[in-house]
């Protein structure tokens, strides 16, 4: 008994191992101070006591907000957003260039976070009146901002701990 099966070796067929999942928007982060002139038109007042439910003055509670123009995306963060300023306060005072480290992982992870969240918003908040919605956007925004200054912290001491470490060699 015999079998015959015609075949034809194709060559392999390539594939991308990641696929891609869209470029990164031009982008600019940018500290923002409430006593400075851009203040007003990132947290205009018209919105301000919406967003946080607290008074107008209260400006201590807001951490970063994201705002469209001209094709790019502005990553603006509130310096005096309580969590951020206490650690600035006590990295200034031990030196070192802690402040410089530690603002430059700050900015990175907000600036991930909120291109994110700019992108990726859930259609769901479309239906909500303009002020619920920043008012959630804000606080997601306020929660992952503390997780950030602590991650930052973190890769702080890692850093510092892994340069005495080359130090000591």
């Amino acid at each position: 008994m015999a079998s015959e099966i015609p075949f034809e070796i194709l060559p392999a067929v390539e594939q991308s191992a990641k696929k891609s999942t869209g470029s990164v928007p031009p982008f600019e982060i940018l500290p923002v101070d409430p006593e400075g002139d851009a203040w007003g038109s990132v947290w205009p007042e018209d919105i301000w006591p919406s967003v946080s439910g607290e008074a107008a003055t209260d400006q201590g509670k807001v951490a970063y907000r994201t705002l469209r123009m001209q094709g790019k995306t502005f990553v603006y963060y509130s310096t005096a957003f309580e969590p951020y300023a206490a650690v600035v306060e006590r990295l200034k005072q031990e030196g070192g260039g802690k402040l410089d480290l530690f603002n430059t992982a700050y900015t990175v992870w907000i600036a991930y976070h909120a291109i994110m969240q700019d992108r990726g918003r859930p259609k769901e908040l479309d239906t909500l009146e303009e002020a619920d919605r920043e008012r959630i956007l804000d606080q997601e925004r306020q929660t992952v901002a503390r997780v950030q200054i602590r991650q930052s912290i973190r890769e702080l001491e890692l850093r510092l701990a892994a340069k005495s470490t080359v130090e000591a060699d």
